[in-house]
């Protein structure tokens, strides 16, 4: 090298060590003359004294010289090689942070340009990456070719260290396909070459992932081990990664051993750190461990949170096998929670997922998670063949621990199939396994499972025995479901030994470790447990204690579903624990407590509905998104209870005849094209709700849409009653009828308790009323009488209505079940020819409501001002004469705050359009007339039939069935043009002082043998908002009805409340002669067409006496009931 050409060098990279960021290539492109070896060499040696002199510039120049050696001198080969790189250094940052599609792209777009310049040991790096990448997502075969795509590359520049990472990456996917023999061939691989490397990042990375292999197959001392050492190694590097990655692996070996406060410890320390790292996808990881933990300490809306995180954040990233895992962690909440349906949904879901991915011990576990679904419902064949798949898969790839828990769960299957001895064998294996492994939780499962197997057999010392091993492990695992169901049999051990307190208290302790808020499933067994045993042998506050924490666990478990079938069912199944709890209440003369025990059996989804309607979120919220919140919790609301009715229909086969000149209509159903659309609408409804409650959170973070509705106490109970007000309400068991009568001022309770035949002829009189209100109207109305008359001797009536003090001025009635079909209201209390009804009793009237709490919450929203606002919808139909009259005779009370929708113009479209959609919605009282009907085999079904609705004519054979359906003869009625029950949900009638129902059967309910739940057409309106509902209990007469409510709306001017006012036109109807009704028509302020027209269509009483009283009988009057406050 010549001087001038050394000093030209020099000179160049001054230049270029002197020149800003991003400008060498500029630079070297004035000077192509100097880009050869002797620069390179140069460049090497101006390093080598800068490096001793101790400046910054060495490493920079020497990465340079390598790069310029790389592109072979060729500045444009150069241009390439530091555009790749800049590429390939975006691309590790955005892997780095979790940034995986843009990490994809950045490195795919450098190893194309590695690849135009030749530059192997680069194309290496990026195939190792981009195989990292996709082995997340779940791309296993594409992420082995780039593996070894990678190695063979390695392999080819001598790189050892490169081929030590690449045989680590591929023993990844080996451990990921089950292959944990080739996995650990693999790892070992890589281990030994990095030990010789003295690659001792890579030593750590290898003793780490041999740990995992030996946990899968529970040798989890040994994985212990690694995990230590390779903990010491990152932490002597300061691997800060590795480090937070061996935390969470020493984790899941103190959660396999069931040391869960100390694996919360690791976890958490794990996440911490990655936090701080901004690890996402270890973040992800440690919120799916820790919800693990949660759900083991019993913490289950914990734990769901914690899972929802990690789901959101695996999706949010594309890592597809984590997306699976937290599936099926989420299926286990819902499992434990006892939504199978829910859980059975997840399941399949993560089983698809790992199916697609081919993670085998990921499928056996949704196969497991599936068996133990079907265990649960009973199907233990279906249950047998999904665990003998997951045993299967276990048993290939040698994973201990889930071999253990398939003899054990089998185990179980043939315990309940009554074959002891095979139940044991398995169980037995269980457990030596589970010993072998360490594994104390599965330890104790199997001895309590084997000691129910002595137990069956009547070993009961042996039994005994293997309970108390059971609990005592349990214990010192802090397990508390299992110490619950340890000391639930060793209870039943003392019980058979006649060791009743030692039963209870076992009991009781069970209890306290696992209370009905937390641990549901176990407290409901425990405390079924503890009130019979108490029940039977009278020890009646024991008893209380017992039922009363069950039946809190089963509102625990209502509230884990927004189901409201499900939360029916729920209650259902537990209905003996219900009655039970009333009966000890009144054998220890607690008789207060009685009926708000009653009350936590009625119509609990109506109270929770009511309760939640009202929740609004705090904060300064515009008012339009109030709106809107409120509009799409009403809709979605209304279609799913439409969904579930159409899925669950009451089994009742009621069907009903329709007289001409009646407001009754055979109620029909929707059809499937309905059916799909309502259920369209509904997820659509749903997504939008969640959207907004996502803005909302914003506002408020904690706003939810439901909250745990409190029972009511019997002090509650009587502060909703005045001085002058009783109360009665009624219950039925299954043998007997209940009643309890609260007066007001005083606060006293007393309560009737009827025989078992008074109850069997309660329920024969039930069945007779209402096959002849079905087959033969005419005999019906004949026999009404003699049916109420056998009803008030049935609940003995007069002597209830003797413990009301004379003075007395109201009554409130809540019925229920088969109670709510009769107008009690109307049952005599005495026998004497010119009867005294109980409405008689009480001058400010007989109102109905649902339960006490219903009272208790309407109360709360009673409406403040009123401007007499009316909107009536008059006889959709056109057939209902009287209906036009009785509109026409109430419209000038109200004018001009009145609006009507008359005959075809009253369309379900009209009430949605300007400008009947306002006055409809803002509306204080609102009045239809028409006709409507019942569904008793789906309630939400039944319908207010609006104009459009009916299509006439004899023949109907050439209407689309799938939008037309049989009405009453000769024509059809598209019930999607009807206002339903379901529907009715949707409405928000702020305003709505006073709901009349002038129509047939809108006060009927669904009559279930089980529990209550409130359900009528009525129910809707008062949903809705209204404060009172005016209904009916049959099908009534076009003309008594019209009079009546004429009547009625002249008595709501001068009365103080809707239930007076109907007391006293209910006993002017009765009253009335055939001279008084005709000059009370004279009187009527009312234009002369209407009056003559009315004179007019009373032609039948013209051959009567003028002290012929037309509506004395109780079917003209007696239908309509007030309900509400």
């Amino acid at each position: 090298m010549n001087e001038l050409r050394k000093i030209a060098y020099i000179k160049l990279i001054q230049s270029l060590l002197s020149c800003p960021s991003g400008k060498q290539v500029k630079i070297l492109s004035a000077h192509p003359e100097l880009i050869d070896e002797g620069l390179v060499e140069m460049m090497r040696v101006v390093a080598e004294m800068t490096g001793e002199q101790g400046q910054r510039n060495a490493g920079w120049l020497r990465n340079l010289a390598g790069k310029i050696e790389t592109a072979n001198y060729s500045l444009p080969r150069l241009q390439t090689k530091l555009a790749a790189d800049t590429l390939l250094q975006q691309g590790l940052q955005q892997y780095q942070q979790s940034q995986y599609p843009r990490a994809f792209q950045s490195l795919q777009r450098c190893l194309a340009l590695y690849q135009t310049i030749g530059d192997k040991a680069r194309m290496a790096t990026a195939w190792r990456v981009l195989g990292d990448i996709e082995q997340r997502r779940g791309n296993w075969d594409e992420a082995e070719r780039l593996f070894r795509q990678s190695l063979q590359l390695s392999t080819e520049l001598g790189d050892r260290c490169g081929m030590a990472t690449s045989w680590g990456q591929l023993g990844d996917i080996e451990q990921r396909r089950g292959n944990w023999d080739e996995a650990e061939r693999l790892f070992r691989q890589s281990l030994q070459l990095s030990t010789e490397l003295g690659d001792r990042k890579g030593i750590a990375t290898s003793w780490r992932v041999l740990g995992d292999i030996e946990q899968r197959r529970g040798n989890w001392d040994e994985a212990e081990r690694l995990y230590q050492q390779s903990l010491e190694l990152r932490i002597e590097l300061d691997d800060r990664s590795g480090m937070a990655s061996s935390w969470a692996s020493l984790g899941d070996i103190q959660r396999n051993w069931g040391n869960w406060d100390e694996a919360e410890r690791l976890y958490q320390q794990s996440l911490a750190l990655r936090i701080e790292l901004d690890d996402r996808s270890g973040m992800a990881s440690s919120w799916a461990s820790l919800g693990d933990i949660q759900r083991n300490w019993g913490n289950w809306d914990e734990a769901d949170h914690l899972y929802r995180q990690s789901l959101k954040l695996s999706t949010k990233l594309g890592e597809r096998s984590s997306i699976a895992n937290s599936w099926g962690q989420l299926g286990n909440i819902e499992k434990l929670r006892g939504n199978w349906d829910e859980a059975e949904r997840l399941f399949r879901q993560s089983l698809e997922l790992s199916t697609e991915l081919g993670e085998p011990f990921s499928m056996a576990n949704s196969w497991g998670q599936l068996g133990d679904i079907q265990r649960f419902r009973g199907n233990w064949d279906e249950a047998e063949h999904l665990y003998r798949q997951y045993l299967e898969v276990m048993t290939k790839l040698g994973e201990r621990f889930g071999i253990a828990t398939s003899w054990g769960v089998l185990g179980n299957i043939e315990k309940l199939r009554g074959n002891w001895d095979e139940a044991e064998r398995l169980f037995r294996q269980s457990l030596e396994l589970s010993t072998n492994l360490g594994e104390r939780s599965r330890m104790a499962t199997a001895w309590g499972e084997l000691g129910d197997i002595e137990k069956l057999r009547g070993n009961w010392d042996e039994a005994e025995r293997l309970f108390r091993q059971s609990l005592e492990l349990s214990t010192n695992l802090g397990d508390k479901s299992g110490m619950g169901d340890s000391y639930n049999d060793l209870a039943i051990v003392h019980t058979h030994f006649n060791q009743i307190p030692e039963a209870i208290a076992a009991w009781r302790k069970g209890l306290a470790v696992c209370p009905p808020n937390r641990f549901p499933l176990e407290a409901l067994e425990l405390g079924r447990s503890l009130g019979n045993t108490a029940f039977d042998i009278e020890e009646w506050e024991t008893a209380i204690e017992g039922y009363e924490a069950a039946i809190e666990a089963v509102e625990t478990l209502c509230s884990f579903t927004d189901s409201y079938t499900e939360k029916q069912k729920r209650r259902e199944a537990e209905i003996s624990v219900y009655e039970k709890l009333v009966q000890a209440c009144i054998h220890a003369e607690e008789i207060g407590k009685a009926l708000a025990s009653v009350e936590r059996s009625k119509s609990r989804n109506l109270i929770e509905l009511l309760v939640n309607a009202n929740l609004e979120p705090t904060g300064n919220i515009p008012e339009e998104m109030r709106q809107e919140l409120d509009r799409l919790r009403r809709e979605v609301t209304a279609k799913q209870r439409i969904l579930e009715s159409l899925d669950n229909p009451l089994n009742s086969n009621l069907v009903s005849d329709t007289d001409f000149g009646q407001r009754r209509s055979e109620s029909p159903n929707f059809n499937p094209t309905a059916i799909e659309t309502i259920r369209e609408q509904y997820i659509a409804a749903k997504q939008a709700l969640n959207a907004l409650l996502d803005r909302l959170k914003a506002y408020d973070p904690n706003f939810t849409l439901t909250q745990r509705v409190e029972p009511i106490q019997f002090s509650e109970i009587q502060g909703l009653i005045d001085e002058k007000t009783a109360l009665i309400e009624w219950y039925l068991t299954r043998d007997r009828i209940y009643a309890f009568v609260v007066t007001g001022g005083d606060g006293k309770i007393s309560h009737w308790e009827s025989t078992p035949t008074q109850y069997t002829d309660l329920q024969q009189l039930c069945q007779t009323y209402l096959d002849a209100y079905f087959s033969n109207k005419s005999q019906w109305k004949t026999d009404l009488d003699g049916f109420l008359q056998r009803l008030s001797d049935i609940l003995d009536l007069p002597q209830l209505i003797a413990r009301i003090p004379s003075d007395y001025r109201q009554l409130i009635l809540i019925p229920y079940r088969d109670l709510h079909l009769f107008p009690l209201h109307a049952l005599a209390i005495n026998r004497a020819t010119a009867p005294h009804y109980l409405c008689d009793r009480f001058p400010d009237g007989v109102k109905y409501a649902p339960s006490c709490q219903f009272l208790q919450v309407s109360q709360r929203n009673q409406k403040s001002e009123s401007q007499n606002r009316f909107f009536a919808i008059q006889n959709p139909t056109g057939d209902l004469t009287y209906a036009d009259l009785e509109v026409e005779a109430i419209f000038p009370a109200f004018h001009p705050n009145a609006s009507c929708l008359t005959r075809q113009q009253a369309t379900k479209l009209a009430l949605s359009q300007h400008p009947y959609e306002a006055d409809f919605r803002s509306a204080e009282y609102l009045h239809f007339a028409g006709h409507g009907g019942f569904n008793f085999t789906n309630p939400l079904d039944s319908f207010l039939v609006l104009a459009g609705a009916v299509a006439g004519g004899e023949n109907n054979s050439g209407r689309d069935p799938e939008r037309f359906v049989s009405w009453r003869k000769g024509e059809s009625v598209e019930l999607e043009k009807c206002y339903t029950l379901g529907e009715l949900f949707e409405l928000n009638l702020p305003y709505c002082r006073l709901v009349i129902l002038s129509a047939c059967e809108t006060g009927l309910i669904g009559v279930s043998p089980d529990l209550e739940e409130y359900m009528s057409l009525g129910l809707g309106f008062l949903y809705a908002g209204a404060q009172n509902v005016i209904c009916s209990l049959w099908a009534v007469n076009d003309l008594s009805t019209a009079i009546l409510m004429v009547k009625l709306y002249e008595e709501l001017q001068t009365q103080s409340s809707v239930s007076q006012a109907l007391n006293q036109a209910q006993q002017w109807m009765r009253s009335v002669t055939k001279r008084a009704l005709i000059q009370w028509l004279d009187e009527l302020s009312l234009e002369k067409e209407v009056k003559d027209s009315l004179r007019k269509n009373l032609p039948r009483l013209g051959l009567k006496p003028p002290e012929y009283r037309p509506f004395e009988d109780r079917h003209h009057w007696a239908a309509f009931c007030a309900i509400g406050i």
